[in-house]
């Protein structure tokens, strides 16, 4: 057994075996100077998390992520809330040549929709709920929206709901 009440320095390698407890307190901290070389893995799935609902995390830089969400999760897997008002939500710049950019696959979907863009905002301001820009003249094959239904009576329906004729 080895107590230190105070600074401890140590040079070189430091192994250690078992269960390793940094901090007592909220207050504590824990400062790497140096990359981490391995992978962070939790001791029990779905039970720890990284930040919290008020301590976040700045940026993350991350290669590839994968998200999976367990059958039971009862939530949503991803959750974006952008409160800063001039900044967009999200931002996909892809440099994809041959594949799509963004592909959702809804295989096991029965009475809802792949995917809903609801703008439930009351300002009179002229905008586009939904916006699809083929912005270059030189690309004369590109078609803007393409609609494909293969099943089901109705290919496309155009509801609008307009009350206020005054």
């Amino acid at each position: 057994n080895l107590n230190v009440h105070g600074n401890l320095h140590a040079n070189g390698t430091i192994s250690a075996d078992g269960s390793i407890t940094f901090g007592a307190n909220t207050s504590d901290n824990v400062v790497f100077n140096a990359d981490i070389n391995s992978s962070i893995i939790p001791n029990t799935n779905g039970s720890f998390d990284i930040g919290n609902t008020t301590m976040y995390w700045s940026n993350g830089f991350f290669e590839s992520i994968k998200v999976t969400a367990a059958a039971a999760l009862g939530m949503t897997a991803l959750e974006i809330d952008a409160n800063d008002a001039d900044q967009a939500a999200f931002t996909i710049d892809g440099e994809q040549t041959t594949v799509a950019v963004m592909r959702i696959d809804a295989d096991a979907l029965t009475t809802n929709s792949a995917a809903v863009f609801d703008d439930n905002s009351a300002s009179t301001s002229a905008r586009a709920s939904v916006q699809i820009v083929q912005d270059n003249a030189a690309a004369l094959a590109a078609t803007a929206l393409k609609l494909q239904s293969d099943g089901g009576v109705t290919g496309m329906t155009l509801d609008k709901n307009y009350t206020d004729v005054s």
